[in-house]
Protein backbone atom coordinates (compact mmCIF):
# COMPACT_ATOMS: atom_id res chain seq x y z
CA UNK A 1 0.00 0.00 0.00
CA UNK A 2 2.58 2.55 1.07
CA UNK A 3 4.82 1.94 -2.15
CA UNK A 4 1.53 2.70 -4.46
CA UNK A 5 1.23 5.63 -2.71
CA UNK A 6 3.84 6.66 -3.14
CA UNK A 7 3.76 5.66 -7.18
CA UNK A 8 0.68 8.01 -7.65
CA UNK A 9 2.01 10.54 -6.00
CA UNK A 10 4.98 10.61 -7.98
CA UNK A 11 2.40 10.56 -11.22
CA UNK A 12 0.90 13.82 -9.64
CA UNK A 13 4.79 15.74 -9.27
CA UNK A 14 5.01 15.10 -12.89
CA UNK A 15 0.90 16.61 -13.72
CA UNK A 16 1.97 19.22 -11.47
CA UNK A 17 5.28 19.71 -13.46
CA UNK A 18 3.50 19.47 -16.83
CA UNK A 19 0.48 21.99 -15.63
CA UNK A 20 3.14 24.29 -14.13
CA UNK A 21 4.64 24.74 -17.95
CA UNK A 22 1.15 24.73 -19.46
CA UNK A 23 0.45 27.26 -17.57
CA UNK A 24 3.27 29.62 -18.43
CA UNK A 25 2.86 28.88 -21.77
CA UNK A 26 -0.78 29.91 -21.91
CA UNK A 27 0.34 33.40 -19.77
CA UNK A 28 3.28 33.99 -22.64
CA UNK A 29 0.52 33.43 -25.57
CA UNK A 30 -1.59 35.95 -23.29
CA UNK A 31 0.90 38.64 -23.29
CA UNK A 32 1.50 38.08 -27.21
CA UNK A 33 -2.78 38.99 -27.69
CA UNK A 34 -2.21 42.09 -25.27
CA UNK A 35 0.63 43.11 -27.01
CA UNK A 36 -1.17 42.84 -30.49
CA UNK A 37 -4.13 44.46 -28.83
CA UNK A 38 -2.42 47.77 -29.37
CA UNK A 39 -4.08 49.40 -26.05
CA UNK A 40 -7.82 47.41 -26.29
CA UNK A 41 -9.10 46.19 -23.02
CA UNK A 42 -8.09 43.32 -22.08
CA UNK A 43 -11.14 42.30 -20.14
CA UNK A 44 -13.07 41.03 -22.67
CA UNK A 45 -16.17 39.43 -21.11
CA UNK A 46 -17.80 37.48 -24.12
CA UNK A 47 -14.32 35.68 -24.25
CA UNK A 48 -13.98 34.75 -20.60
CA UNK A 49 -17.51 33.56 -20.66
CA UNK A 50 -16.65 31.15 -24.01
CA UNK A 51 -13.88 29.89 -21.86
CA UNK A 52 -15.84 28.99 -18.97
CA UNK A 53 -18.58 27.17 -21.16
CA UNK A 54 -16.20 25.02 -23.18
CA UNK A 55 -14.02 23.76 -20.21
CA UNK A 56 -16.95 22.77 -18.35
CA UNK A 57 -18.55 21.14 -20.70
CA UNK A 58 -15.64 18.43 -20.02
CA UNK A 59 -16.97 15.61 -17.71
CA UNK A 60 -14.69 14.33 -15.26
CA UNK A 61 -14.23 13.69 -11.14
CA UNK A 62 -14.43 17.55 -10.29
CA UNK A 63 -17.85 19.07 -10.30
CA UNK A 64 -18.16 22.04 -13.03
CA UNK A 65 -18.04 24.77 -10.51
CA UNK A 66 -14.94 23.66 -9.06
CA UNK A 67 -13.55 23.62 -12.88
CA UNK A 68 -14.66 26.81 -13.42
CA UNK A 69 -13.15 28.53 -10.41
CA UNK A 70 -9.60 27.20 -10.70
CA UNK A 71 -9.85 29.04 -14.85
CA UNK A 72 -11.28 31.54 -13.60
CA UNK A 73 -7.90 32.54 -11.52
CA UNK A 74 -5.63 31.54 -14.42
CA UNK A 75 -7.18 33.97 -16.69
CA UNK A 76 -7.69 35.91 -14.24
CA UNK A 77 -3.98 36.00 -13.68
CA UNK A 78 -3.05 35.93 -17.52
CA UNK A 79 -5.45 38.98 -17.65
CA UNK A 80 -3.26 40.79 -15.42
CA UNK A 81 -0.33 40.58 -17.36
CA UNK A 82 -1.69 42.67 -20.16
CA UNK A 83 -3.77 45.23 -18.13
CA UNK A 84 -3.75 46.11 -14.29
CA UNK A 85 -7.82 46.33 -13.53
CA UNK A 86 -9.32 48.44 -11.05
CA UNK A 87 -13.07 47.49 -9.85
CA UNK A 88 -15.05 49.92 -7.29
CA UNK A 89 -17.72 48.11 -5.64
CA UNK A 90 -20.16 48.56 -2.46
CA UNK A 91 -17.69 48.47 0.36
CA UNK A 92 -16.29 47.32 2.89
CA UNK A 93 -14.11 45.14 2.13
CA UNK A 94 -15.45 41.61 3.09
CA UNK A 95 -18.93 42.15 1.81
CA UNK A 96 -21.13 39.74 -0.59
CA UNK A 97 -20.26 42.67 -3.20
CA UNK A 98 -16.39 41.97 -2.65
CA UNK A 99 -17.10 38.33 -2.90
CA UNK A 100 -18.94 39.08 -6.20
CA UNK A 101 -15.70 41.23 -7.83
CA UNK A 102 -13.76 38.20 -6.92
CA UNK A 103 -16.42 35.48 -8.37
CA UNK A 104 -16.33 37.45 -11.45
CA UNK A 105 -12.91 38.82 -12.22
CA UNK A 106 -10.49 36.59 -10.02
CA UNK A 107 -8.45 37.79 -7.47
CA UNK A 108 -5.77 39.22 -10.17
CA UNK A 109 -7.28 42.90 -9.93
CA UNK A 110 -7.22 46.06 -7.85
CA UNK A 111 -10.87 45.98 -5.90
CA UNK A 112 -11.61 49.52 -4.34
CA UNK A 113 -14.75 49.59 -1.90
CA UNK A 114 -16.74 52.47 -1.92
CA UNK A 115 -18.87 53.81 0.62
CA UNK A 116 -21.94 54.14 -1.22
CA UNK A 117 -23.36 52.75 -4.66
CA UNK A 118 -22.86 56.42 -5.91
CA UNK A 119 -19.54 56.45 -5.29
CA UNK A 120 -18.95 52.93 -7.01
CA UNK A 121 -20.39 55.29 -10.12
CA UNK A 122 -18.50 58.14 -9.65
CA UNK A 123 -14.82 56.38 -9.43
CA UNK A 124 -15.90 54.40 -12.89
CA UNK A 125 -16.98 57.32 -14.53
CA UNK A 126 -14.11 59.39 -13.66
CA UNK A 127 -11.51 56.98 -14.91
CA UNK A 128 -10.34 56.16 -11.41
CA UNK A 129 -11.04 52.47 -12.40
CA UNK A 130 -12.20 50.55 -15.38
CA UNK A 131 -15.19 48.68 -13.70
CA UNK A 132 -17.63 48.82 -10.93
CA UNK A 133 -19.55 46.10 -9.71
CA UNK A 134 -22.76 47.22 -8.23
CA UNK A 135 -25.97 44.98 -6.70
CA UNK A 136 -29.44 45.56 -9.11
CA UNK A 137 -31.74 42.89 -7.55
CA UNK A 138 -31.91 40.25 -4.49
CA UNK A 139 -34.27 37.43 -5.55
CA UNK A 140 -36.14 37.86 -1.41
CA UNK A 141 -35.50 41.60 -1.55
CA UNK A 142 -36.42 42.87 -4.85
CA UNK A 143 -34.66 45.28 -7.14
CA UNK A 144 -31.77 48.14 -5.36
CA UNK A 145 -33.88 51.06 -6.05
CA UNK A 146 -30.69 53.51 -6.06
CA UNK A 147 -28.96 51.26 -8.76
CA UNK A 148 -32.01 51.57 -11.43
CA UNK A 149 -32.29 55.17 -10.32
CA UNK A 150 -27.95 55.45 -11.53
CA UNK A 151 -28.41 53.48 -14.52
CA UNK A 152 -30.97 56.12 -15.72
CA UNK A 153 -28.69 58.87 -15.78
CA UNK A 154 -25.06 57.32 -16.18
CA UNK A 155 -23.24 56.65 -19.64
CA UNK A 156 -21.86 53.65 -18.33
CA UNK A 157 -22.51 50.34 -20.25
CA UNK A 158 -23.73 46.72 -18.56
CA UNK A 159 -20.70 44.50 -19.46
CA UNK A 160 -21.39 41.65 -17.43
CA UNK A 161 -23.94 40.10 -14.79
CA UNK A 162 -22.68 37.76 -11.62
CA UNK A 163 -25.44 36.10 -10.02
CA UNK A 164 -24.19 35.15 -6.56
CA UNK A 165 -25.99 33.27 -4.04
CA UNK A 166 -25.87 34.52 -0.67
CA UNK A 167 -24.76 32.40 1.74
CA UNK A 168 -25.45 33.42 5.43
CA UNK A 169 -22.49 31.76 8.04
CA UNK A 170 -21.88 32.32 11.29
CA UNK A 171 -18.38 33.69 12.27
CA UNK A 172 -16.81 33.40 15.82
CA UNK A 173 -13.53 33.61 16.65
CA UNK A 174 -13.95 30.89 19.26
CA UNK A 175 -15.09 27.24 18.64
CA UNK A 176 -17.90 26.52 20.30
CA UNK A 177 -21.92 27.98 19.77
CA UNK A 178 -22.21 27.77 23.77
CA UNK A 179 -19.72 30.99 24.26
CA UNK A 180 -21.99 33.03 21.67
CA UNK A 181 -23.36 35.50 23.53
CA UNK A 182 -24.02 38.77 20.94
CA UNK A 183 -24.49 38.18 17.74
CA UNK A 184 -23.47 41.02 15.06
CA UNK A 185 -25.22 41.44 11.19
CA UNK A 186 -26.82 44.29 8.90
CA UNK A 187 -30.05 44.12 10.26
CA UNK A 188 -31.79 42.27 6.66
CA UNK A 189 -28.98 39.50 7.46
CA UNK A 190 -30.63 39.16 11.10
CA UNK A 191 -34.04 39.08 9.30
CA UNK A 192 -32.76 36.43 6.78
CA UNK A 193 -31.59 33.94 9.87
CA UNK A 194 -34.21 34.58 12.18
CA UNK A 195 -35.57 31.09 12.24
CA UNK A 196 -32.01 29.34 12.83
CA UNK A 197 -31.42 32.15 15.26
CA UNK A 198 -34.06 31.20 17.42
CA UNK A 199 -33.63 27.35 17.08
CA UNK A 200 -29.83 27.56 17.70
CA UNK A 201 -29.41 30.90 19.72
CA UNK A 202 -32.54 31.90 21.18
CA UNK A 203 -29.98 33.71 24.23
CA UNK A 204 -27.64 35.50 22.46
CA UNK A 205 -28.41 39.52 21.98
CA UNK A 206 -29.11 40.27 18.44
CA UNK A 207 -27.06 43.74 17.17
CA UNK A 208 -27.81 45.68 13.81
CA UNK A 209 -24.96 47.25 11.83
CA UNK A 210 -23.92 49.03 9.20
CA UNK A 211 -22.68 46.03 6.88
CA UNK A 212 -21.73 42.34 7.15
CA UNK A 213 -17.98 43.47 6.94
CA UNK A 214 -18.35 45.49 10.01
CA UNK A 215 -19.75 42.55 12.09
CA UNK A 216 -17.48 40.36 11.11
CA UNK A 217 -14.79 42.99 12.46
CA UNK A 218 -16.16 43.16 15.81
CA UNK A 219 -16.84 39.52 16.16
CA UNK A 220 -12.73 39.33 15.58
CA UNK A 221 -12.17 41.65 18.70
CA UNK A 222 -15.17 41.02 21.15
CA UNK A 223 -14.91 37.70 23.33
CA UNK A 224 -18.21 36.10 23.15
CA UNK A 225 -19.43 38.01 19.76
CA UNK A 226 -20.00 36.25 16.36
CA UNK A 227 -21.07 37.78 13.08
CA UNK A 228 -23.26 36.29 10.62
CA UNK A 229 -21.69 37.03 6.96
CA UNK A 230 -20.00 35.99 4.18
CA UNK A 231 -17.21 33.90 3.35
CA UNK A 232 -15.56 36.56 2.27
CA UNK A 233 -15.78 37.84 6.15
CA UNK A 234 -14.27 35.33 7.13
CA UNK A 235 -11.39 35.11 5.05
CA UNK A 236 -10.53 38.78 5.60
CA UNK A 237 -10.99 38.84 9.36
CA UNK A 238 -9.72 35.34 10.00
CA UNK A 239 -12.52 34.03 11.91
CA UNK A 240 -14.26 30.60 12.19
CA UNK A 241 -16.98 29.14 10.32
CA UNK A 242 -19.29 27.42 13.11
CA UNK A 243 -22.29 27.33 10.75
CA UNK A 244 -23.15 27.45 7.40
CA UNK A 245 -26.11 28.12 4.80
CA UNK A 246 -27.74 29.47 8.14
CA UNK A 247 -30.47 31.51 6.40
CA UNK A 248 -34.31 30.62 6.47
CA UNK A 249 -34.48 30.79 2.42
CA UNK A 250 -32.11 28.28 1.02
CA UNK A 251 -32.54 29.87 -2.71
CA UNK A 252 -31.44 33.50 -1.47
CA UNK A 253 -29.66 35.34 -4.63
CA UNK A 254 -28.46 38.39 -5.42
CA UNK A 255 -27.72 39.84 -9.22
CA UNK A 256 -24.62 42.18 -9.74
CA UNK A 257 -24.05 44.11 -12.77
CA UNK A 258 -20.36 45.12 -14.29
CA UNK A 259 -20.24 48.33 -15.54
CA UNK A 260 -17.96 50.10 -17.59
CA UNK A 261 -17.00 51.55 -21.02
CA UNK A 262 -17.20 47.95 -22.75
CA UNK A 263 -20.11 46.97 -25.50
CA UNK A 264 -19.35 43.17 -25.33
CA UNK A 265 -20.13 41.05 -28.54
CA UNK A 266 -23.01 38.46 -28.15
CA UNK A 267 -22.11 35.21 -26.84
CA UNK A 268 -25.25 33.42 -27.80
CA UNK A 269 -27.12 32.70 -24.39
CA UNK A 270 -27.24 37.08 -23.46
CA UNK A 271 -29.99 38.96 -21.29
CA UNK A 272 -30.10 42.35 -22.12
CA UNK A 273 -31.19 45.15 -19.58
CA UNK A 274 -32.96 48.69 -20.90
CA UNK A 275 -33.37 51.25 -18.53
CA UNK A 276 -35.68 53.95 -19.71
CA UNK A 277 -37.44 57.25 -18.67
CA UNK A 278 -40.36 58.62 -20.03
CA UNK A 279 -42.69 61.30 -19.22
CA UNK A 280 -45.52 60.64 -16.58
CA UNK A 281 -49.01 60.80 -18.55
CA UNK A 282 -51.54 57.86 -19.75
CA UNK A 283 -49.59 55.56 -22.38
CA UNK A 284 -45.99 56.78 -21.93
CA UNK A 285 -44.98 52.91 -21.01
CA UNK A 286 -47.18 51.40 -23.31
CA UNK A 287 -45.49 53.61 -26.09
CA UNK A 288 -41.88 52.69 -24.24
CA UNK A 289 -43.30 48.71 -25.24
CA UNK A 290 -45.00 48.78 -28.36
CA UNK A 291 -41.41 48.44 -30.39
CA UNK A 292 -40.61 45.98 -28.07
CA UNK A 293 -43.54 44.13 -28.86
CA UNK A 294 -43.57 44.77 -32.58
CA UNK A 295 -39.92 43.18 -33.41
CA UNK A 296 -41.01 40.62 -30.94
CA UNK A 297 -38.82 40.74 -28.44
CA UNK A 298 -39.54 38.87 -25.15
CA UNK A 299 -39.42 40.71 -21.91
CA UNK A 300 -38.35 38.65 -18.50
CA UNK A 301 -38.96 41.36 -15.98
CA UNK A 302 -40.04 44.70 -15.77
CA UNK A 303 -39.98 47.19 -12.84
CA UNK A 304 -41.55 50.98 -12.74
CA UNK A 305 -40.18 53.58 -10.19
CA UNK A 306 -40.56 56.73 -9.72
CA UNK A 307 -37.98 59.36 -11.15
CA UNK A 308 -36.71 61.85 -8.97
CA UNK A 309 -36.73 64.14 -12.45
CA UNK A 310 -40.95 64.23 -11.84
CA UNK A 311 -41.29 61.27 -14.33
CA UNK A 312 -41.24 57.78 -14.30
CA UNK A 313 -37.80 55.40 -14.22
CA UNK A 314 -38.65 52.24 -16.14
CA UNK A 315 -36.11 49.39 -15.87
CA UNK A 316 -37.27 46.72 -18.54
CA UNK A 317 -35.14 42.89 -18.33
CA UNK A 318 -35.51 41.65 -21.72
CA UNK A 319 -33.92 37.89 -22.31
CA UNK A 320 -32.56 38.11 -26.02
CA UNK A 321 -30.90 34.62 -27.39
CA UNK A 322 -28.65 34.88 -30.13
CA UNK A 323 -28.65 31.59 -31.88
CA UNK A 324 -24.66 31.42 -33.48
CA UNK A 325 -23.07 34.19 -34.57
CA UNK A 326 -24.57 38.04 -35.12
CA UNK A 327 -26.16 38.13 -38.00
CA UNK A 328 -25.77 42.28 -39.56
CA UNK A 329 -25.26 43.94 -36.08
CA UNK A 330 -25.46 46.83 -37.84
CA UNK A 331 -28.47 46.55 -39.69
CA UNK A 332 -30.44 44.58 -36.68
CA UNK A 333 -29.15 48.15 -34.23
CA UNK A 334 -30.12 50.47 -37.19
CA UNK A 335 -33.75 48.54 -37.40
CA UNK A 336 -34.30 48.53 -33.39
CA UNK A 337 -33.10 52.55 -33.49
CA UNK A 338 -35.87 53.15 -36.61
CA UNK A 339 -38.39 51.09 -34.67
CA UNK A 340 -37.82 52.77 -31.34
CA UNK A 341 -37.95 56.43 -32.76
CA UNK A 342 -41.27 55.88 -34.36
CA UNK A 343 -42.91 54.93 -31.35
CA UNK A 344 -41.33 56.40 -28.43
CA UNK A 345 -42.91 59.65 -26.56
CA UNK A 346 -40.82 62.85 -26.92
CA UNK A 347 -38.24 63.53 -24.13
CA UNK A 348 -37.54 59.75 -23.39
CA UNK A 349 -33.87 58.48 -23.14
CA UNK A 350 -32.80 54.97 -24.17
CA UNK A 351 -29.26 55.06 -23.04
CA UNK A 352 -27.66 51.97 -22.64
CA UNK A 353 -28.41 51.68 -26.74
CA UNK A 354 -27.26 54.91 -27.50
CA UNK A 355 -30.33 56.37 -28.65
CA UNK A 356 -31.93 60.01 -27.75
CA UNK A 357 -29.01 61.15 -25.18
CA UNK A 358 -29.13 64.40 -23.67
CA UNK A 359 -25.69 65.45 -23.67
CA UNK A 360 -26.33 66.48 -20.43
CA UNK A 361 -26.52 62.79 -19.15
CA UNK A 362 -22.94 61.88 -20.30
CA UNK A 363 -21.34 63.55 -17.30
CA UNK A 364 -20.55 62.13 -14.12
CA UNK A 365 -23.38 61.43 -11.94
CA UNK A 366 -21.80 63.76 -9.19
CA UNK A 367 -21.54 67.09 -12.09
CA UNK A 368 -24.96 66.44 -12.61
CA UNK A 369 -26.48 67.00 -9.20
CA UNK A 370 -24.89 70.20 -8.82
CA UNK A 371 -27.83 72.53 -8.89
CA UNK A 372 -27.40 74.92 -11.85
CA UNK A 373 -26.07 78.72 -11.17
CA UNK A 374 -28.89 80.82 -11.27
CA UNK A 375 -27.24 84.19 -12.51
CA UNK A 376 -28.85 87.77 -11.64
CA UNK A 377 -30.48 90.20 -14.38
CA UNK A 378 -28.64 92.93 -15.67
CA UNK A 379 -29.65 96.33 -14.46
CA UNK A 380 -31.46 97.13 -17.16
CA UNK A 381 -34.10 94.71 -17.35
CA UNK A 382 -34.44 94.66 -13.59
CA UNK A 383 -35.19 98.51 -13.81
CA UNK A 384 -37.61 97.37 -16.86
CA UNK A 385 -39.33 94.54 -14.91
CA UNK A 386 -39.66 96.81 -11.12
CA UNK A 387 -40.58 100.26 -12.92
CA UNK A 388 -37.29 101.99 -11.35
CA UNK A 389 -34.87 104.14 -12.90
CA UNK A 390 -31.65 102.33 -13.36
CA UNK A 391 -29.29 105.29 -11.78
CA UNK A 392 -30.84 104.67 -8.62
CA UNK A 393 -29.90 100.73 -8.82
CA UNK A 394 -27.06 99.47 -7.08
CA UNK A 395 -26.26 95.35 -7.10
CA UNK A 396 -24.18 94.13 -3.93
CA UNK A 397 -24.65 90.99 -4.73
CA UNK A 398 -22.13 91.24 -7.72
CA UNK A 399 -19.67 92.81 -5.92
CA UNK A 400 -19.58 96.12 -7.93
CA UNK A 401 -18.29 99.56 -6.70
CA UNK A 402 -21.34 102.00 -6.49
CA UNK A 403 -18.48 104.93 -6.68
CA UNK A 404 -17.38 103.80 -9.91
CA UNK A 405 -13.79 103.88 -11.20
CA UNK A 406 -11.34 105.73 -9.49
CA UNK A 407 -8.52 108.26 -11.17
CA UNK A 408 -6.12 106.31 -10.89
CA UNK A 409 -7.79 103.07 -12.10
CA UNK A 410 -9.04 105.30 -14.67
CA UNK A 411 -5.94 106.56 -15.98
CA UNK A 412 -4.35 103.52 -16.26
CA UNK A 413 -6.95 102.33 -18.65
CA UNK A 414 -6.78 105.05 -20.57
CA UNK A 415 -3.01 104.73 -21.08
CA UNK A 416 -3.36 100.83 -21.66
CA UNK A 417 -6.19 101.38 -24.21
CA UNK A 418 -4.07 101.62 -27.29
CA UNK A 419 -2.75 98.30 -26.79
CA UNK A 420 -6.21 96.00 -26.59
CA UNK A 421 -6.33 95.02 -29.73
CA UNK A 422 -3.06 92.54 -28.68
CA UNK A 423 -3.21 89.67 -26.70
CA UNK A 424 -2.38 90.20 -22.89
CA UNK A 425 0.31 88.30 -21.46
CA UNK A 426 -1.22 85.34 -20.22
CA UNK A 427 1.59 84.85 -17.85
CA UNK A 428 1.16 88.03 -16.11
CA UNK A 429 5.04 88.17 -16.39
CA UNK A 430 4.95 92.05 -15.08
CA UNK A 431 2.19 91.85 -12.43
CA UNK A 432 4.20 88.49 -10.98
CA UNK A 433 7.55 90.41 -10.50
CA UNK A 434 5.19 93.21 -9.14
CA UNK A 435 3.89 90.90 -6.34
CA UNK A 436 7.34 89.01 -5.74
CA UNK A 437 8.70 92.32 -4.50
CA UNK A 438 6.29 93.28 -2.43
CA UNK A 439 5.40 90.17 -0.53
CA UNK A 440 9.07 88.10 -1.07
CA UNK A 441 7.98 85.16 -2.60
CA UNK A 442 9.47 83.55 -5.65
CA UNK A 443 7.85 84.26 -9.19
CA UNK A 444 7.27 80.92 -9.52
CA UNK A 445 5.45 80.34 -6.88
CA UNK A 446 2.50 82.52 -7.93
CA UNK A 447 -0.11 81.78 -9.79
CA UNK A 448 -2.78 84.10 -11.21
CA UNK A 449 -6.20 83.70 -12.04
CA UNK A 450 -9.47 85.69 -13.27
CA UNK A 451 -10.48 86.08 -9.89
CA UNK A 452 -10.57 83.89 -6.81
CA UNK A 453 -12.99 81.43 -8.11
CA UNK A 454 -10.76 80.57 -11.35
CA UNK A 455 -7.28 80.13 -8.70
CA UNK A 456 -10.00 77.78 -6.39
CA UNK A 457 -11.18 75.93 -9.20
CA UNK A 458 -7.43 75.07 -10.24
CA UNK A 459 -7.03 74.02 -6.66
CA UNK A 460 -9.40 71.29 -7.10
CA UNK A 461 -8.43 70.33 -10.34
CA UNK A 462 -5.05 69.72 -9.14
CA UNK A 463 -5.61 67.79 -5.84
CA UNK A 464 -9.03 66.15 -5.41
CA UNK A 465 -10.86 63.55 -7.61
CA UNK A 466 -12.90 60.36 -6.61
CA UNK A 467 -11.75 59.04 -3.58
CA UNK A 468 -10.37 62.11 -2.16
CA UNK A 469 -12.10 64.54 0.20
CA UNK A 470 -11.78 68.30 1.32
CA UNK A 471 -12.50 70.36 4.84
CA UNK A 472 -14.66 73.03 4.82
CA UNK A 473 -16.53 75.22 7.54
CA UNK A 474 -20.30 75.57 7.24
CA UNK A 475 -21.27 79.16 6.22
CA UNK A 476 -18.07 79.05 4.27
CA UNK A 477 -17.72 80.52 0.26
CA UNK A 478 -20.44 78.70 -1.68
CA UNK A 479 -17.38 77.86 -4.47
CA UNK A 480 -15.52 75.45 -2.02
CA UNK A 481 -18.21 72.63 -2.04
CA UNK A 482 -19.23 73.41 -5.47
CA UNK A 483 -15.33 72.68 -6.63
CA UNK A 484 -15.36 69.54 -4.31
CA UNK A 485 -18.23 68.12 -6.05
CA UNK A 486 -17.20 68.97 -9.36
CA UNK A 487 -14.16 66.82 -8.98
CA UNK A 488 -15.96 64.02 -7.65
CA UNK A 489 -14.62 64.66 -4.10
CA UNK A 490 -16.32 64.31 -0.79
CA UNK A 491 -16.79 67.60 1.26
CA UNK A 492 -16.23 67.28 4.62
CA UNK A 493 -18.37 69.99 6.08
CA UNK A 494 -17.35 70.83 9.82
CA UNK A 495 -20.75 73.10 12.02
CA UNK A 496 -19.77 76.40 11.94
CA UNK A 497 -18.64 78.31 15.72
CA UNK A 498 -19.66 81.88 16.57
CA UNK A 499 -21.14 81.88 12.16
CA UNK A 500 -16.99 81.43 11.88
CA UNK A 501 -14.23 78.16 11.56
CA UNK A 502 -14.11 76.25 14.05
CA UNK A 503 -10.24 75.51 13.19
CA UNK A 504 -9.59 72.93 15.74
CA UNK A 505 -12.68 70.85 14.66
CA UNK A 506 -11.75 71.08 11.17
CA UNK A 507 -8.59 69.85 11.92
CA UNK A 508 -9.94 66.90 13.89
CA UNK A 509 -12.32 66.44 10.85
CA UNK A 510 -9.47 65.44 8.42
CA UNK A 511 -8.82 61.80 7.63
CA UNK A 512 -6.83 59.70 5.61
CA UNK A 513 -8.78 60.79 2.18
CA UNK A 514 -8.51 64.56 2.66
CA UNK A 515 -6.47 66.32 0.66
CA UNK A 516 -7.37 70.21 0.96
CA UNK A 517 -8.73 72.53 3.32
CA UNK A 518 -10.63 75.59 2.60
CA UNK A 519 -10.39 78.56 4.73
CA UNK A 520 -12.34 81.66 3.92
CA UNK A 521 -10.48 84.54 6.30
CA UNK A 522 -11.96 86.90 6.42
CA UNK A 523 -14.89 84.58 5.60
CA UNK A 524 -17.29 85.17 2.78
CA UNK A 525 -20.71 85.49 3.35
CA UNK A 526 -20.25 85.73 7.25
CA UNK A 527 -17.59 88.56 7.98
CA UNK A 528 -16.15 86.34 11.00
CA UNK A 529 -12.10 86.42 10.93
CA UNK A 530 -10.05 83.79 12.39
CA UNK A 531 -6.66 85.38 13.91
CA UNK A 532 -3.74 84.61 12.66
CA UNK A 533 -2.30 82.69 15.78
CA UNK A 534 -5.30 80.59 14.97
CA UNK A 535 -4.37 79.81 11.57
CA UNK A 536 -0.54 79.30 12.60
CA UNK A 537 -2.27 76.55 15.06
CA UNK A 538 -4.01 75.26 12.79
CA UNK A 539 -1.44 74.54 9.89
CA UNK A 540 0.77 72.87 12.80
CA UNK A 541 -1.55 70.56 13.07
CA UNK A 542 -2.63 69.70 9.37
CA UNK A 543 -0.69 66.65 7.85
CA UNK A 544 2.24 67.51 5.12
CA UNK A 545 -0.25 66.31 1.97
CA UNK A 546 -2.86 68.52 3.00
CA UNK A 547 -2.81 71.75 0.96
CA UNK A 548 -4.58 74.50 2.87
CA UNK A 549 -6.35 77.15 1.34
CA UNK A 550 -6.19 80.76 2.91
CA UNK A 551 -8.62 82.58 0.93
CA UNK A 552 -8.09 86.18 1.62
CA UNK A 553 -10.25 87.79 -1.26
CA UNK A 554 -11.38 90.46 1.32
CA UNK A 555 -8.42 91.21 3.50
CA UNK A 556 -8.14 94.84 1.84
CA UNK A 557 -11.55 95.47 3.90
CA UNK A 558 -9.95 95.01 7.34
CA UNK A 559 -9.07 97.18 9.64
CA UNK A 560 -5.51 96.78 10.85
CA UNK A 561 -5.66 95.60 14.76
CA UNK A 562 -2.86 93.70 16.45
CA UNK A 563 -2.96 90.06 16.15
CA UNK A 564 -5.61 90.37 13.20
CA UNK A 565 -2.45 90.29 10.47
CA UNK A 566 -3.19 88.70 7.38
CA UNK A 567 -2.63 84.77 8.44
CA UNK A 568 -1.01 84.14 4.67
CA UNK A 569 1.34 87.18 4.83
CA UNK A 570 3.15 86.15 7.86
CA UNK A 571 3.05 82.62 6.43
CA UNK A 572 4.72 83.71 3.64
CA UNK A 573 7.55 85.77 5.80
CA UNK A 574 8.06 82.36 7.21
CA UNK A 575 7.98 79.99 4.33
CA UNK A 576 9.06 82.17 0.96
CA UNK A 577 8.91 78.83 -1.55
Amino acid sequence: MPDEIESLRREIDALDDQLAALLNRRAGLAQRIGALKSGAPAYRPEREIEILRRITKNPGVLPAERVAAVFREVISACRGLEEAIRVSYLGPEGTFSEQAVRKHFGRAVEGQPSGSVDEAFRRCESGAVQFAVVPVENSTEGVVGRTLDLLLATPLRICAEIELRVQQNLLCKGESLRAVRRVYSHAQSLAQCNGWLAQNLPGAERVAVASNAEAAQRASTEEGSAAIAGEAAAERYRLNVLARSIEDAPNNTTRFLVLGNLDPAPTGNDRTSLVMSAENRPGAVHALLTPLAQNRVSMSRIESRPSRAGGRAVGVHVLHRHRGPPKGPGRCRSARRTALQGAVPENTRLLPLGMLIDPCELSPSYVRSIAPYQPGKPISELAREMGLDEAGIVKLASNENPRGIGPRTRAAIEAAIGGVARYPDGNGFELKQALSARYGVDPSSIVLGNGSNDVLELVALAFLGPGRAAVLSEHAFAVYPLATQARGARAIVVPAKNYGHDLETMAKAIDDETYVAWIANPNNPTGTLARADEVQAFLRRVPERVIVVLDEAYNEYLTPEPGCASASRSRIRRSPT
